[in-house]
């Protein structure tokens, strides 16, 4: 009788540590699926907080680059307003608006390829869209350059100078830039809000 009750008892406590196991292997696999969870949103979350920061300085850089107010410390020195050369100071003034520019194109271009891993195509089109405009647009303003000392009378320079400068209320260029930056942001807010 003893013998029976002996091996009723292990069984039974063999029975419970399976049941003990089984119970902790689950809990673990539930634990670690949400870790993963959490870590991707995570990452997720701070990619989008990423792109919208420098989404906002390459807004305000295009913005400051396409300004028609020159000031003085953007002119070549020893610029003389009387007798200057429009095309040379139009160069220098541009040359160096782009460089600073240059730091926000280089940043959305460089996590471009994070954009089309993480997020879904169509975000990853805009984002290469914006960067395509301000291709088109450095090839207009280098153009306007180049035609810069002609007079302000010629018709296709005059429409070259809205492309370059945000001229005007309904400027189209300024429009078409913003409708995009629009778009992106607020599907990068939606992104942000379920994270």
């Amino acid at each position: 009788m003893c013998d029976n009750s002996n091996i009723e008892i292990g069984i039974v406590k063999d029975i419970l540590l399976i049941i003990g196991s089984i119970t902790s292997i689950m809990f673990a696999f539930l634990g670690y699926n949400k870790w993963k969870k959490e870590l991707k949103g995570r990452v997720k979350f701070e990619l989008t907080r990423t792109v919208l920061k420098e989404l906002y300085s390459f807004r305000d850089g295009f913005k400051y680059l396409r300004s028609p107010l020159m000031l003085a410390h953007e002119f070549p020195p020893n610029h003389d307003p009387r007798n200057h050369n429009e095309s040379e100071t139009n160069h220098y003034v541009f040359s160096n608006r782009f460089k600073d520019f240059g730091h926000s194109y280089n940043a959305i271009s460089s996590i471009l390829p994070e954009i089309e891993l993480e997020f879904e195509p169509e975000l990853f089109e805009l984002i290469r869209e914006l960067l395509f405009q301000v291709v088109q647009y450095k090839i207009r303003l280098d153009e306007f350059i180049q035609l810069s000392e002609k007079t302000n009378n010629d018709e296709y320079l005059l429409e070259l100078k809205r492309i370059v400068y945000d001229i005007g209320e309904d400027n189209p260029t300024t429009k078409k830039f913003m409708n995009t930056i629009d778009k992106i942001e607020s599907k990068l807010k939606d992104k942000k809000r379920k994270y």
